[in-house]
């Protein structure tokens, strides 16, 4: 095998690699966005949404924003967050949101990471953490 066969060779392994691992970047994405399950429950009064996986982009964080501003008449909103160690910003300022301007109460389950983590952002006096 001459050298420019070499050469055609590697680049063609290359390009074959770099579109394998694209695929495989690009499929567990898709697993990612659909694996966040959310299975809102509604008690005395009380709504609980409990997350299951992590809480990792807009997507997920829009879909918990439907689902507590379908239930608009409810006072009381728990988030028990089953697996996630961190929250989105965006998800934070919207409770807060949540909390301030439409006068809710909220409060957060997590694990101890997660409950850590809010902790260390002061905003266990703006929820109350379970």
């Amino acid at each position: 095998m001459d050298l420019h066969h070499k050469i055609c060779f590697f680049l063609i392994k290359s390009i074959l690699f770099y579109v394998l691992l694209d695929t495989i970047k690009k499929f567990m994405c898709v697993k990612r966005i659909f694996s966040m399950k959310l299975e809102p429950q509604l008690q005395a009064g009380r709504l609980t949404v409990k997350i299951l996986d992590h809480i990792t982009g807009v997507r997920e964080v829009n879909e918990i924003k439907q689902v507590i501003d379908s239930y608009s008449n409810i006072q009381n909103v728990e988030l028990n967050i089953v697996d996630a160690f961190v929250m989105p910003s965006a998800l934070i300022g919207y409770l807060v949101k949540l909390n301030g301007k439409d006068q809710k109460t909220i409060y957060i389950t997590a694990n101890k990471d997660l409950k850590k983590l809010l902790v260390d952002l002061n905003l266990d006096k703006v929820f109350i953490l379970g």
